[in-house]
């Protein structure tokens, strides 16, 4: 089988290239296998335009989560939601964080780096499709595989991908983990909920104040964080969870208990969970809406599940190998 590679050397902030080294090493000689590696996103895009037009079985994001919802989105197609071509998805998590390699087993690793290549165990699932009118009123469209967010995830993503003052010299100096750490501190001082109208399925719109809300079909995000509600990856359905209008110390220890996997966990009246298939939001300002790490500024975001999407490859090497 041909397995087409689009690697970013630069992820894991400028680690990924030795990373994607070891792995490659791991994997036997195959003349069926091909390879791009890609100094930006533009080059990314054409090496899967490649992908596209040369209807590969295998794609593989040899990236972080950036770079594999890349790949989700040059194979979906908006007018149709279907894949452009039969292929699977796969992933070896060069990233700092690699959510989409989580729940992580290292039995399953090449190299000791999470890889998702097993085509023999590929499963189809579900996907989030996002639509929205961003902050100059332009309609845009993309799908994710993870979570979508508004609200301070959104937020400190937000800062993190366009960094002022000491935020922008860690990012450059200090490496991502630094980085990242700061931008949640520079978060947690900015810290202010974002009002808005939410709307589930058919019902009623009704108005809220969102400190957090994650629109997900994994639970874990951002890292460390993970929720401890119930989706699944191929039933049709988003889990909805709503931290609501709490104050900047409510706020930090929700975060601090989310950081255990304890969302539901927290009791609060402030926490909010539903299960829906679509969802609507309208700030009442333009803010970031994140979806698997990519931000853009928004009126308003349509959220609606697109049931078993694409086939994912399963954890480990397989006959990728």
């Amino acid at each position: 089988m041909t397995a087409f590679f689009v690697v970013n050397p630069h992820a894991g902030g400028g680690r990924g290239a030795a990373r994607w080294r070891a792995v490659e090493a791991a994997l036997p000689p195959s003349p069926a296998r091909r390879v791009a590696a890609c100094d930006d996103a533009a080059a990314a895009r054409r090496a899967l335009d490649e992908a596209a037009a040369a209807r590969v079985p295998l794609l593989v994001a040899a990236a972080g989560d950036g770079g594999v919802n890349l790949a989700l989105n040059a194979i979906l197609d908006p007018a149709t939601d279907a894949p452009r071509w039969d292929v699977v998805l796969g992933a070896v998590g060069l990233g700092s964080s690699n959510d989409f390699h989580k729940p992580r087993d290292p039995a399953h690793d090449l190299a000791g780096v999470p890889v998702a290549l097993d085509v023999a165990r590929a499963m189809k699932v579900d996907v989030g499709r996002a639509d929205w009118v961003d902050a100059a009123g332009r309609s845009g469209t993309a799908y994710w595989l993870l979570n979508a967010s508004f609200g301070a995830t959104a937020q400190g993503n937000w800062r993190y991908n366009h960094p002022t003052g000491l935020l922008a010299w860690l990012k450059r100096h200090a490496g991502p983990d630094a980085a990242i750490g700061w931008a949640t501190v520079e978060g947690i001082a900015a810290y202010a909920p974002v009002p808005a109208t939410l709307a589930l399925d058919e019902g009623a719109p009704f108005r809220t104040a969102i400190a957090n809300l994650g629109v997900i079909k994994r639970i874990h995000f951002a890292g460390d964080m993970r929720y401890d509600t119930p989706v699944r990856p191929d039933d049709g359905l988003f889990d909805v969870n709503l931290a609501e209008d709490m104050s900047r110390w409510e706020f930090v220890r929700a975060v601090l208990q989310i950081s255990r996997g304890r969302f539901l966990a927290i009791g609060s009246p402030k926490i909010k969970h539903w299960r829906a298939a679509r969802v609507r939001v309208t700030p009442d300002l333009p803010v970031p809406m994140e979806y698997d790490g990519e931000v853009v500024q928004v009126r308003e975001a349509t959220f609606r599940v697109v049931p078993r999407a694409i086939a994912l490859a399963g954890p480990g090497g397989g006959p990728a190998r």
